[in-house]
């Protein structure tokens, strides 16, 4: 339509252009890190102990053994640092990838370490989606360790993350291809088996205290080591502890070869 003036003549004016918005970009969300256990890290350990009595402590010392041949370790929800510094005075040659959600965790696994033990760890404060966006925390580590961790995943989650850890590890920039290439990657695990009746009921009760001080979503434990066997890692030695609530397992990762021979 032409506009026109008093005198009926054509308006040559263009017409008010209102100023053009820059469209508003959304800021990527924050991930949380803490996983809110900075507020009980400074009663887990004690919460631990008073609950389950030494089998919390025991079930993870029980895998020292198998960190005898390793070079580079990625501990994922390592906690309090009760088995990194453990792992740490056994064993001299080995290092460490520290990936743990909470800094106040951190900070109580630092403060058990002396300097030379400290400068063998990488301390990664992030949740464990941060291994899918930095595939490198993988690279050349020989051995998992997932102390009381994956139960914290939803079953879905921990069936993602093994099956991606396995993947990864048979990859061109897997162990195979590092110096501690004669070695198949382990993955040591000690978590709380799935039960009904009392011990099911107490599994709920820690869940429901996990959810109410540290946010926890997650409310069922998953049979991890089936996950495992499923996503291609052969178990060769497990224990039972505290009437079966925990248990301490290894597993050995199997690559196409393996499979074949057996």
């Amino acid at each position: 339509m032409v506009r026109v003036d008093q005198q009926g003549q054509p308006n040559k004016t263009k017409p008010h252009k209102r100023p053009h918005k820059r469209p508003h970009k959304r800021r990527p969300k924050k991930r949380h890190k803490t996983g809110g256990f900075d507020l009980i890290s400074p009663l887990y350990d004690a919460l631990a102990k008073l609950t389950f009595g030494g089998a919390i402590l025991k079930a993870q010392t029980l895998l020292l053994p198998e960190l005898k041949g390793a070079r580079l370790a990625l501990m994922i929800g390592g906690g309090t640092g009760e088995m990194l510094a453990l792992a740490l005075r056994a064993y001299p040659q080995l290092n460490v990838r520290y990936l743990e959600a909470s800094e106040g965790m951190i900070k109580r696994a630092k403060a058990r370490l002396s300097q030379e033990e400290l400068a063998r760890v990488v301390w990664v404060h992030d949740v464990h989606l941060a291994l899918y966006e930095r595939p490198a925390l993988l690279d050349g580590v020989d051995t998992l360790i997932t102390c009381f961790f994956l139960d914290v995943l939803s079953p879905s989650e921990a069936r993602a993350l093994i099956l991606w850890v396995g993947t990864h590890l048979r990859g061109p920039r897997g162990p195979r291809a590092s110096i501690n290439a004669g070695r198949a990657p382990r993955w040591l695990l000690a978590d709380f088996q799935p039960h009904r009746g009392w011990r099911g009921a107490l599994i709920s009760l820690m869940y429901a205290f996990f959810q109410l001080t540290a946010g926890l979503r997650n409310q069922r434990l998953a049979d991890y080591r089936a996950l495992l066997r499923e996503a291609g890692w052969a178990e060769f030695n497990s224990e039972c502890l505290a009437q079966s609530l925990i248990y301490s397992a290894r597993f050995k990762l199997l690559f196409e070869e393996d499979s074949s021979e057996a």
